[in-house]
């Protein structure tokens, strides 16, 4: 749903500024000012990997670009017996924790809400470009399983654990449960994507949301249970996420970030009265920013199952943004309006 939509579905938890000061990503389920939902737990955005496979691979430095990223797969295909990189394509969901890492390419903490700022976020020489050719070219270079369509989300914690394939893009929710499916915990890494910034970032950002359904005849108890378990529950911790709570320590499982000197950069919202602009485009426009439809279909034109080129889907995608943000946005001119860099 749309955030103009929230307070239709969910009842109001209390003001961003007031909740602001308690609670980590407030802003990401509100409208007008008023919060929603709460995260359960805390993400960074990046790259679990096998530790062992890299190493048996040769790779002796984390890639910091889509291209080292290439040759570092390369060479885990001609040196080890592992699937480079496993798309979990058949899933579908696992593809869209891309999305997650547009951020990496700038640092910049409005960077999804700047969607509403141009007709080609998929443009030549954009973050989304550059992310989404990497995905063809994985595949396209055959350095991911064999058919994507077989693949299976829990298997693939086991293959990633167990140093049958050596990276996929995920949240860093996936690091726990990849160490309880290893061989050895201490194997399982976490890098930020490698995105040709010259500076070290990653995405944070909360993960599904914790909220009372506005037609609940149980308000007070279902509020109760929120802030129970937002506040009391421990489950963050159990999930070695960052917590939800200000205050709290940051997780382990993140130390791997720390020790690189990788700086988190968290979600700023849509400019007031802005509020709903991309999503709102994107619904419109039907591309699926949080949807596994076009990267699916990126792959399948990659492992040559259509005849599309991946300049072919990015035209089209382009296209139908042009299109909606028109429809949406009307005759703004918010390419001359879009906020200056920091």
């Amino acid at each position: 749903i749309t955030p103009d939509q929230l307070g239709d579905f969910f009842s109001p938890l209390g003001s961003v500024a007031e909740l602001d000061e308690k609670y980590n990503f407030v802003t990401e389920k509100a409208f007008d000012g008023v919060v929603y939902g709460i995260p359960v737990v805390g993400n960074a955005q990046g790259i679990v990997y096998n530790k062992a496979v890299f190493e048996e691979a040769g790779i002796t430095e984390l890639p910091t670009t889509p291209e080292a990223f290439l040759e570092a797969m390369q060479m885990v295909k001609d040196n080890t017996d592992a699937v480079p990189y496993y798309t979990n394509y058949a899933a579908g969901w696992p593809l869209v924790q891309w999305q997650g890492n547009l951020g990496s390419f700038s640092c910049d903490p409005a960077v999804t809400s700047k969607l509403a700022y141009t007709d080609t976020p998929f443009g030549e020489g954009e973050a989304m470009y550059t992310m989404y050719k990497l995905m063809y070219d994985l595949v396209a270079n055959e350095l991911v399983e064999e058919d994507p369509s077989t693949t299976d989300w829990e298997l693939s914690k086991e293959l990633l654990g167990t140093g049958q394939v050596s990276a996929m893009v995920l949240g860093s929710w996936s690091i726990v449960q990849m160490q309880d499916a290893a061989d050895d915990p201490a194997d399982i890494g976490y890098m930020p994507f490698p995105s040709n910034n010259e500076e070290s970032c990653a995405a944070a950002g909360g993960d599904w949301k914790m909220g009372v359904n506005v037609n609940s005849p149980n308000q007070l108890a279902a509020r109760a249970w929120v802030d129970w378990f937002l506040n009391e529950s421990g489950f963050a911790a159990d999930q070695g996420g960052i917590p939800p709570l200000k205050g709290q320590p940051m997780p382990d499982t993140l130390a791997p970030f720390d020790e690189l000197g990788v700086q988190l950069i968290e979600a700023e919202p849509a400019p007031e009265g802005e509020e709903g602009w991309v999503d709102n485009i994107d619904a419109e426009a039907e591309v699926g920013l949080w949807a596994p439809d076009f990267r699916q279909r990126i792959i399948d034109a990659a492992r040559g199952n259509t005849d599309e080129t991946i300049d072919d889907i990015f035209a089209d995608l382009n296209g139908r943004w042009t299109e909606a943000r028109a429809e949406v946005v009307g005759d703004v001119d918010v390419e001359a309006e879009a906020p200056a860099e920091e």
